[in-house]
């Protein structure tokens, strides 16, 4: 019996020329190929080291939407949102945080239909990134 048979992508076209190749197979406790292990699982799942604002979600949105960053560092952070005249209309976020990934909500219920922005403001950085409101 056949275990943990790995293939490498296969892809096709109109003319036949599809193909699959055999990584890896263990059958009959005999091993057959490669198997990949010099995959580090800390280097799969390392932390970007950069500040990141993320395009908020969904976008356009009615009548609330979340928007999201990370922060590799500790650091003071304003999350603000301006009208298109560059009026701020709400501080959504005023703390000092740890490093890691945040998640804050907008309630857009209370402005009319348009194009805003979010700024995100850290000791390092200054982010921003535009939003609709569809109403």
């Amino acid at each position: 019996m056949a275990k943990e048979i790995g293939f490498i992508s296969s892809f096709s076209c109109e003319f036949g020329c599809g193909s699959s190749n055999l990584v890896y197979a263990l059958i009959d406790r005999i091993e057959y190929g490669n198997r990949i292990t010099n995959v580090k699982e800390d280097e799969l799942f390392a932390p970007p080291n950069e500040y990141i604002l993320y395009q908020n979600f969904p976008n356009p949105f009615n009548p609330s939407t979340t928007i999201s960053f990370y922060l590799p560092r500790n650091s003071n952070v304003k999350l603000l949102i301006y009208d298109l005249k560059g009026a701020l209309i709400q501080n959504l976020a005023n703390d000092y945080l740890k490093s890691g990934e945040y998640k804050y909500f907008f309630n857009g219920s209370s402005f009319s239909s348009g194009l805003y922005f979010y700024r995100l403001v850290t000791d390092e950085v200054i982010l921003s990134k535009k939003m609709i409101l569809i109403k």
